[in-house]
């Protein structure tokens, strides 16, 4: 009995001693996936800060050195994404360019890339809204058509031309928004005639890449001191929160109310307001806002 106790009491001490070391093994084991997942998870971090860097450095915004104050809300779903914008000075006009390719995260940042080449390419060589607009969208084309696995990738975006008092819109499948300034007698007034005033323009509902030699039409529009300008992608008004999405109608709402602000602020507001509406929910799409104060 005595020696059957002994071997039984071994025996659990083997297993214990052996349980003990293989845990220490997989212990070590685990240490070491941690620390090469946190080694990848860095790299990758790094690459997508990086590349994000790129895409930036990519955007131009030299209306930054002119008289017009402007804002831009970027916010990409992920670190890189598929909605870009772009503030070129051409001559005695400004262009200002916000685009919207398919998908976010790094298959949208190539995209952009491909989208923000083809824009300075076309205001290089055109003239004119319509005739950058035609060439744009052959670029996507010719970039989809000639690759096996690209389908349905697209572009839509939004132009406009700015010279003197005048502003030229050409959009495809985004639109923008004119919020009339407040007078310097509004005093004098109700406040209801004070309220600014929000018109859209619509665009055209051809997406660029997905038909060669569609035709766009601008809109010219007179600007007037005290007017602000928006673009936008659909990342803003297509944001889903608590009560369903934001939609339009909202986002027009909060584009009146913020006209009223100085760019930073306007920003800021823009930015609080999708964050309230969003919740605990997830971001659903990269945001592109731009504002222009004239």
């Amino acid at each position: 009995i005595l020696f059957s106790i002994i071997a039984i009491v071994l025996i659990f001490i083997i297993v214990i001693a052996f349980l003990l070391v293989k845990k220490n093994r997989m212990n070590k084991m685990l240490a070491k996936l941690n620390a090469d997942l946190k080694q990848r998870d860095e790299e990758i971090s790094s690459n997508l800060d990086y590349a994000r860097e790129i895409q930036l450095g990519c955007m131009s915004n030299s209306l930054a050195e002119s008289n017009l104050q402007m804002f831009v809300l970027d916010r990409p779903k992920v670190v890189v994404g598929g909605d870009f914008y772009i503030s070129q000075t051409k001559g005695d006009a400004s262009y200002v360019v916000v685009g919207d390719c398919t998908g976010h995260g790094i298959s949208g940042g190539f995209l952009s890339v491909l989208g923000i080449k083809s824009v300075y390419e076309a205001i290089e060589k055109y003239d004119t809204l319509p005739e950058m607009a035609s060439f744009i969208n052959n670029e996507f084309c010719e970039i989809v058509s000639s690759a096996e696995n690209l389908k349905g990738e697209s572009l839509c975006l939004s132009m406009i031309r700015i010279c003197g008092n005048e502003v030229r819109f050409l959009g495809s499948k985004q639109k923008m928004w004119l919020v009339s300034g407040v007078g310097s007698d509004c005093s004098t007034v109700s406040p209801l005639a004070c309220k600014p005033e929000v018109r859209e323009y619509k665009s055209s509902n051809a997406i660029m890449g997905s038909a060669v030699n569609e035709e766009f039409a601008e809109e010219i529009i007179n600007i007037k001191s005290g007017d602000v300008v928006f673009l936008s992608s659909d990342g803003y008004p297509d944001q889903f929160g608590v009560e369903g999405k934001l939609k339009y109608s909202r986002f027009r709402a909060l584009l009146q109310e913020c006209s009223q602000m100085e760019p930073d602020k306007a920003k800021s507001f823009l930015s609080e307001k999708l964050d309230l509406w969003r919740g605990d929910l997830e971001q659903t799409d990269d945001v592109m806002v731009v504002g222009m104060y004239f």
